[in-house]
């Protein structure tokens, strides 16, 4: 009767403090590794954001380029608690300064860093001396559609993305969020069409026969708000390079755009694994 006893508190004991909470605080209790890739099998082609994502990446986040006599460059990473070294961006770049992206460094495993060598291209996460922040959060800055980034060769068949889109809903602004290839019009973009998700309307289009989640929910725009956009194309297209943002027509990013984070799959998330993405981002950025 006694054992009867203990083991029924241990089991109320484990079940008000793990299994009763939510999933999110559920595997956190359990794990002490918070960044999302160690959450699922996810296996991505490449991961970029300016927290950690991968519990096992131990370099930095971003590579700022200063502006200004003397300019320099210089690798930013990350707090203990995962989140980009701000502390450290703000001494390299002090007011009036400006600072721009010179990588983006992938938190895959895989070398697929997004990179920008033009300085008249690179987006920027410094003002004056201030770090661009969104929702409180530091943010990349696509100031008009001469920025974007350009990534290697990789297998792609999804994305997931954190950012906002200031002119999400007009019928005149496309703001592609990526291209597949790297400034192509096969692509992830609001449309004037209102059955348009991606591409030019045509079957043949990479991105024409995908879905896109905004906030987990299925929808053909995004909107002019902070949010989370996981899209996904029927097939996968092996070995093809993207950029963030796009020099096709001008019809990049632009409005000052900030984007938090990108994540590419070579192969489309089940519904569940897209949840759990989304909870993490969510908490996290907190788009809603």
């Amino acid at each position: 009767m006694k054992r009867i006893v203990i083991n029924t508190f241990v089991f109320l004991f484990i079940y008000f403090n793990i299994f009763a909470q939510a999933p999110q605080q559920m595997f956190w209790a359990l794990n002490k590794c918070r960044a999302v890739l160690a959450q699922s099998n996810f296996s991505p082609s490449a991961a970029y954001s300016l927290r950690r994502l991968n519990c096992n990446y131990t370099g930095p986040a971003i590579r700022v380029r200063r502006n200004g006599s003397g300019g320099g460059t210089l690798d930013i990473g990350f707090t203990a608690n995962g989140s980009l070294d701000t502390a450290a961006l703000k001494s390299f770049v002090p007011s009036p300064r400006e600072a721009f992206i010179q990588i983006w460094y992938d938190q895959s495993g895989n070398g697929k860093d997004l990179e920008q060598t033009t300085n008249a291209n690179q987006p920027r996460i410094v003002n004056n001396g201030v770090v661009d922040r969104e929702n409180g959060l530091p943010a990349i800055i696509f100031q008009d559609v001469s920025d974007l980034m350009l990534a290697p060769s990789m297998n792609i068949q999804s994305f997931s993305a954190v950012r906002k889109a200031f002119n999400g809903t007009s019928s005149s602004g496309y703001q592609y969020l990526v291209s597949v290839p790297a400034n192509s019009d096969f692509s992830i973009r609001c449309g004037n069409i209102a059955s348009m998700r991606y591409g030019d309307n045509n079957p043949d289009d990479f991105w024409y026969t995908g879905t896109m989640y905004i906030d987990n929910v299925l929808t053909p725009f995004y909107p002019s708000v902070a949010h989370c956009i996981y899209a996904d194309c029927s097939t996968v297209r092996t070995a093809t390079t993207f950029s963030l943002s796009s020099s096709f027509m001008s019809r990049g990013m632009t409005d000052n755009d900030p984007v938090f984070e990108l994540i590419v799959f070579p192969r489309t998330l089940p519904s569940n694994q897209r949840t759990i993405l989304y909870a993490n981002q969510r908490i996290y950025y907190g788009t809603l």
